[in-house]
């Protein structure tokens, strides 16, 4: 197969580097579309002369795979004939899928696949955007030029700006006059996010970040999504790099990252799999990056755990509030945001740490939050530190032997203090609403 390293992305696996794949080449980052053979890139035209690619593969605007392709001595056409016979049964499961929809009386797209988005268009429900940003106006304008390409025509973007400094106010008032702009001044993400959903008016919330851009058709889908059944609280989508230009990148991918697959998927706890996880372990639902609430349904539930804000892992907390409050959440791979990984090895390890403490945060907090689930958690354990931390599990096997010991052991770390970083985070919270009182 012309492929290699970078696995095809499927309901089970996320993307890893085989064995074999020993040496670091930075990837150029393409989308080919199979209807019309177009190719699109990440990053200016010089990440095409390198010797491999990431390449998101979609049909009718759908991903069907992901895959790492080598570029040196291939035309785009043998691009899209490698492409088409990796992913041949996928595209022909597409393809099937198509002929078996049937158009409405009036259906303006001859794509039957297209036929729910075209309707929602027709008549779209206000939306919002929030982004939450701090001293990142780079990014924060980059994210946002995205934002304002997206196909979806009635929404309205929140920026609440955490910044040290005006430069992002500056860019805002210069470039993005129809946003509305939040300065927050005390408080990290969670505080900033659940300041910006408080602030939007529309009937549903979507969420990124400024370290991404989202894809075109990104808002639509989530929607589209959370209108699928009144159940649906929240919906979330595929995170793919937007860059792979150094190692600590290619590590990050390694690690896990946010990939969750190419096939939609609905979840609940009245529909749990024997052993599953669920509700603690959220984190293969999605990320904060690339999620969307009906607002009454974030509002109801609180928004986000304050207590969370010096630690992170606010959404893994909000995605088991609403499991647990009886609502589905909706993975649609169509949501596409890409996410700018940490460079740096340093920012890696970083990150690494702060993601680890979150988790183990959150998981204090769910038996503080449900105590009654005590036990079931307890009984979970087991199960969870295997698909955590074992070697060979399901979302470590994908780390080559060159993966960074040292960030390894940040997890662990990590998760070690998160138990003490939520006790603090609460304490917090009760000594600001204490002094409010007073």
């Amino acid at each position: 197969m012309p492929g290699r390293g970078l696995d095809l992305l499927d309901s089970r696996r996320t993307l890893h580097v085989t064995e074999a794949d020993e040496i670091f080449a930075p990837r150029a980052i393409l989308e080919l579309e199979i209807d019309d053979h177009s190719i699109r890139h990440k990053g200016d035209e010089s990440t095409l002369q390198r010797e491999r690619a990431l390449v998101l593969v979609r049909l009718h605007s759908a991903p069907i795979g992901v895959l790492d392709l080598a570029l040196a001595g291939r035309s785009p056409d043998r691009l899209f004939e490698d492409a088409s016979e990796e992913l041949h049964a996928l595209i022909s499961e597409h393809m099937n899928d198509d002929q078996e929809l049937k158009s409405e009386p009036g259906e303006r797209t001859a794509v039957p696949c297209q036929a729910g988005r075209v309707a929602l268009l027709a008549s779209p429900p206000r939306a919002s955007v929030v982004l939450a940003t701090k001293n990142r106006p780079k990014l924060a304008r980059r994210c946002l030029e995205s934002i304002f390409q997206l196909d979806y025509p009635n929404f309205e973007v929140v920026v609440v700006d955490s910044s040290d400094g005006d430069e992002t106010k500056n860019v805002i008032e210069e470039h993005f006059r129809e946003v509305n702009y939040v300065p927050n001044s005390s408080g990290r993400v969670c505080v900033a996010k659940s300041r910006g959903a408080k602030e939007a008016r529309g009937q549903y919330v979507a969420f990124t970040d400024d370290d991404a851009e989202v894809d075109r058709y990104w808002l639509s889908e989530l929607v589209l999504a959370l209108q699928s059944s009144p159940s649906v609280a929240c919906a979330t989508g595929l995170v793919l790099p937007l860059e792979l230009e150094t190692q600590a990148q290619l590590w990050f991918e390694e690690s896990g990252a946010f990939v969750e697959g190419i096939r939609p998927r609905r979840i609940s706890l009245a529909d749990r799999e024997p052993g599953s996880l669920l509700p603690y372990a959220t984190g293969r639902i999605g990320a904060g990056v690339n999620m969307a609430w009906r607002t009454d349904v974030l509002t109801g539930l609180g928004f986000f755990d304050i207590a969370l804000d010096k630690c992170g892992a606010e959404d893994l907390a909000v995605f088991f509030d609403a499991l647990c409050a009886g609502f589905e959440i909706v993975y649609t791979p169509g949501a596409i945001v890409w996410h700018q990984h940490r460079r740096t090895v340093d920012e890696l390890r970083r990150q690494t740490l702060w993601h680890a403490t979150g988790l183990g945060a959150y998981l204090t907090r769910c038996l503080a939050k449900e105590p009654a689930r005590t036990w079931d958690l307890i009984r979970r354990i087991p199960g969870g530190l295997r698909y955590g931390f074992a070697a060979r599990s399901v979302r470590n096997n994908k780390k080559t032997r060159s993966f960074p010991k040292e960030v390894t052991r940040q997890e662990w770390i990590g998760f070690l203090k998160g138990p003490v970083a939520y006790a603090s985070g609460v304490l917090a919270v009760r000594r600001a609403r204490s002094s409010v009182r007073s």
